[in-house]
Order: C-alpha cells, then sequence, then structure tokens
C-alpha cells in the first residue's frame, strides 16, 4: 500500500513537535536541582576534573553555530566583479582567515548574486531583440501609397 505525498501513514499516531516522557520527567527533576548540579560541576571544574571543566565549558561557551564572516569583498555588478570576489574568498581560506564551511558559504551567496545579475542581463537583451524584430518588422511590412491626386 503507497502513501501520497504528505499523507501519513499513521494519521493517529505521535503528534508532532510532541515531547518524549523520559526528556520531560529528567527535566522537570533538574529543574528543581539545577543550581545546586551546577555549583558542584564548577567546584569539581576548579578543582582540576577534566571532565567537570568540559561540561563547564560546553554549558559556558557553546559552539558558534555561524559567525559573521570578516572579507571585504567588491560589490557585484558583472561578472568579472564576481570572479574577483571568488577570488578573495579563495585567498581568504587558504590564508586560513576563514574555513572551509565559511567559505563555501559565502561562494554560495556570490554565485547567487552572479546569477541574478546574469538574469536581469538577459531580460534586458531579450527585451531588445523584441524590440528590434518589432522595428524591423514594422521595416518590412507592405506600405500602402497613396494615389496622387
Amino acid at each position: 500500500m503507497t502513501f501520497l505525498p504528505g499523507q501519513s501513514g499513521n494519521p493517529a499516531g505521535r503528534p508532532r513537535g510532541s515531547r518524549n516522557k523520559k526528556t520531560l520527567v529528567l527535566e522537570a527533576l533538574l529543574d528543581d536541582e539545577s543550581e545546586a548540579l551546577m555549583r558542584r560541576v564548577i567546584g569539581l571544574a576548579k578543582m582540576g576534573d577534566d571532565v567537570a571543566m568540559r561540561l563547564v565549558f560546553a554549558r559556558m561557551l557553546p559552539p558558534r553555530r555561524e559567525r559573521s564572516v570578516p572579507l571585504e569583498l567588491p560589490r557585484i555588478e558583472s561578472e568579472a566583479d564576481a570572479r574577483r570576489a571568488s577570488a578573495d574568498v579563495i585567498e581568504a581560506l587558504s590564508a586560513g582567515e576563514v574555513s572551509p564551511q565559511e567559505a563555501e558559504h559565502v561562494l554560495r551567496a556570490i554565485g547567487a548574486a552572479a546569477i541574478v545579475m546574469q538574469s536581469s542581463e538577459l531580460g534586458e537583451r531579450m527585451k531588445w531583440l523584441q524590440e528590434r524584430v518589432a522595428q524591423l518588422s514594422a521595416d518590412r511590412a507592405p506600405r500602402q501609397i497613396a494615389a496622387p491626386a
């Protein structure tokens, strides 16, 4: 039996976004004791416990998901600008100024800007061609010559 796209195989199943009962119970237990536990873990970290230190730093300084990339790129108004900006990103990557993932994100943005620029350029060319074809058609249309009076 196959299901249509977007149709659940178990419509009476677990609602989307509902939380696991075990997680809810553990969170309720921790809510009451979290401050005391955190103080204890910080105390262990101060005494040199490596695991406690990792826990404290993981909570105090969570890993960064996104950050702004400190690159000065040219304004992308032509294909040459997009090539120059891409070369700047590759240079920053090779110098270690940005991570490979950050470089990938910036290069995607540059590529998107170049595509938008190219599509608007193509639109202008199409408009010019349509006007030119209309003009040529009008020039070649048979003209009626008025009879002399």
